[in-house]
């Protein structure tokens, strides 16, 4: 499979929202997403990413029907020796979206898609794993599951099977504190 994804994309209008914005500037930077990985994400296989391989991919997708979709920030990283996409998904709004589950879904077929598109991948060739990230910072506790299949009703345990599975790890956060690079403290 290529390495380089060409970023052979249309791009989508993005929402204004000030706050997301903000944050999203905040976290196209490289350094930034580093210590997002090594001081919250902090899995064990970080111990195999070369985390200055740390590149940006474009983000924003229009689908096959022309819906126009904006995924937040997506990062791609070597793993031994293959990319991880790490898929930043940035939410502040006042409370949790109990089908954030399934945007995720969505917004990594979407990547899957377009990964597909420009690399040219034909049979027997593999999809790079993806990471999805989900930060929120809203005023009221995360109540929404982190697990698609909890989303789904299990009404026959045969059926299971073919449901999709997909799990995001989230960074929940009442208040982010942030020192930029420059010394400017966000919350």
């Amino acid at each position: 499979m290529p390495h380089d994804v060409p970023h052979a994309i249309k791009k989508a209008a993005s929402p204004s929202v000030p706050h997301d914005s903000g944050y999203k500037l905040l976290f196209s930077n490289a350094r930034l997403v580093r210590d997002l990985l090594t001081g919250f994400v902090k899995q064990s296989w970080l111990d195999s990413v070369d985390l200055t391989t740390l590149e940006p991919h474009k983000g924003s997708y229009v689908t096959d029907e022309l819906t126009q979709r904006h995924d937040d920030s997506i990062w791609r990283v070597r793993f031994d020796g293959t990319w991880v996409y790490l898929y930043l998904m940035i939410e502040f709004q006042s409370s949790d979206d109990h089908f954030m589950a399934v945007r995720v879904v969505t917004y990594t077929g979407l990547l899957y898609q377009d990964i597909i598109r420009s690399t040219g991948l034909g049979q027997g060739d593999k999809l790079p794993p993806v990471l999805p990230i989900v930060l929120y910072n809203g005023s009221k506790r995360w109540s929404g599951p982190h697990e698609l299949a909890e989303l789904i009703d299990p009404m026959h345990a045969t059926l299971a099977e073919f449901s999709p599975r997909l799990r995001y790890f989230s960074c929940m956060r009442r208040r982010w504190r942030v020192i930029t690079p420059s010394g400017i403290r966000i919350i």
